[in-house]
């Protein structure tokens, strides 16, 4: 059973710098209270692991809660290079989702360029409808890192 973490110094640093690159001060205050709230939780574990998401899953549940946004940075680049990705969607399946959830993903575009890159920026920040998108995946399953981070965007501009 998970247990509530208290989030290491590194943990705390990174959240804190996230923060005070906001673009306001009510976005850094909003965000600054999420955190004190324990309401941004910091999962540590492998994604298409059978313990981390799921002990995730279950524990919200219990407290009736939701996730809302799902961050995977540029992750799953390594779960699909290591063929886990489809664990890892079976997992993200036993999250209790509110109905508007987000993914947000990071594409590091080293070889290939994100179709919404910018140009000049190595990293392209994408988001997508959670339900929708695994919806779409769930039905035919993406080959490919960039299939993922292009399947179902929310565009940003």
């Amino acid at each position: 059973m998970l247990r509530p973490i208290e989030a290491t110094e590194h943990v705390r640093h990174e959240i804190l710098s996230a923060l005070q690159s906001l673009n306001s001060p009510a976005e850094f205050r909003y965000l600054k209270r999420l955190h004190e709230e324990n309401r941004i939780v910091p999962v540590v574990g492998d994604f298409a692991g059978s313990h981390a998401l799921r002990e995730l899953g279950k524990v919200l549940r219990e407290r009736g809660e939701t996730v809302t946004v799902f961050y995977t940075s540029n992750v799953e680049q390594y779960l699909v290079r290591n063929q886990t990705w489809g664990q890892f969607l079976d997992n993200v399946e036993q999250l209790p989702l509110d109905e508007r959830a987000v993914f947000i993903r990071a594409y590091w575009s080293n070889r290939v360029p994100h179709p919404d890159g910018e140009s000049g920026y190595n990293f392209t920040q994408v988001l997508q409808w959670a339900r929708p998108f695994l919806k779409t995946v769930g039905q035919s399953r993406p080959s490919s890192y960039l299939d993922i981070v292009t399947t179902d965007t929310i565009k940003l501009r």
